[in-house]
């Protein structure tokens, strides 16, 4: 497990030993949904889970691929919900990346259902996720901190819409509820 593993609580292992023992009882491809709010640390809890798992197996599914912009949180869940439906059905689910530098969408890609999976994302988990994915993430981090990583990350663009940003995702927590269909809760410690 990376160096980094101990930023978030509870420890990594402990969620690598969940989804070992739903992959070892399912006999079924594990879906990983991971939502929280911007700056919170999903990205990097995916990339830990994906490079932690036998051989690599896990896709990864990231919203930021197909947000249409920054007006577009409701969209990616959307496609999101999608994905996971077409998956839970064993079909392939296709989604089409949007170029944030062009402002159009780009290629086309598939998931293959045969294949673990983590979504993550803002907006993720949703009532179709939360029949769909087997374990069920909401991350969490103080606000001073979410904002400083994504800006950090983000650049002038993200400080612009920061405010818009986060009006969305909070409408969509209140709509939603995500926390009500996490599995379990993670919290970024720094």
């Amino acid at each position: 497990m990376s160096s980094a593993s101990h930023v978030f609580d509870p420890a990594l292992d402990v969620i690598r030993a969940h989804i070992d023992l739903l992959a070892s009882q399912s006999g079924v491809p594990v879906t990983v949904v991971i939502d929280g709010p911007s700056g919170s640390g999903k990205t990097t809890l995916a990339q830990l889970l994906a490079e932690a798992w036998p051989e690599h197996a896990a896709a990864t599914f990231h919203l930021d691929d197909v947000y249409p912009g920054w007006e577009g949180l409701a969209a990616g869940s959307a496609i999101s919900a999608h994905v996971l439906a077409h998956r839970a059905q064993g079909k392939p689910a296709h989604w089409q990346r949007y170029d944030w530098a062009l402002g159009e969408h780009a290629e086309w890609n598939t998931v293959d259902p045969l294949r673990p999976l983590i979504v993550e994302g803002c907006g993720s988990l949703t009532q179709i996720a939360a029949g769909c994915a087997q374990v069920r993430l909401w991350v969490e981090a103080p606000d001073d901190l979410r904002q400083q990583r994504a800006l950090g990350r983000g650049g002038e663009d993200f400080e612009a819409h920061w405010g818009m940003w986060n009006q969305q995702f909070t409408e969509f927590v209140a709509h939603a509820n995500p926390v009500g269909f996490a599995t379990m809760t993670v919290r970024a410690t720094r």
